[in-house]
């Protein structure tokens, strides 16, 4: 019985290693999926534009079934604000962001303080 005791222990708690391991993997494949979403972004915005496209504020992770699971804004820079590259861009941003299974949010940023904010939702 004790034998028995030891063993039941033994076995959940490697279950709890092995679900905690699971767990820090998928925030790794969701982290590394997001990055490759931003460089694709990146690209988007530098083949478009010949600049700009420095990401910050990513943030990924599980989300809620409202939730953006990836999110980060690209410094796009300034002179774009009423120039028909500004919508050529984000409509190439939202063909890649729609591309996605699950709700991705980014936001490109113009200067002055001018940001357009492309989603996609979960499908």
């Amino acid at each position: 019985m004790r034998m028995m005791r030891a063993t039941a222990a033994t076995v959940i708690l490697l279950s709890l290693g092995a679900l905690a391991a699971c767990m820090q993997f998928g925030e790794y494949a969701m982290s590394s999926d997001c990055e490759s979403l931003s460089d694709d972004v990146v690209r988007v915005v530098r083949d478009e534009l010949g600049g700009g496209g420095a990401v910050s504020n990513m943030w990924a992770g599980e989300a809620g079934s409202t939730q953006p699971w990836c999110s980060f804004t690209v410094a796009v820079g300034g002179g774009f604000v009423d120039d028909s590259s500004r919508s050529a861009v984000a409509e190439l941003v939202q063909q890649v962001v729609d591309q996605r299974s699950a709700i991705v949010e980014v936001t490109l940023a113009y200067e002055p303080d001018i940001l357009d904010v492309l989603a996609s939702s979960a499908k």
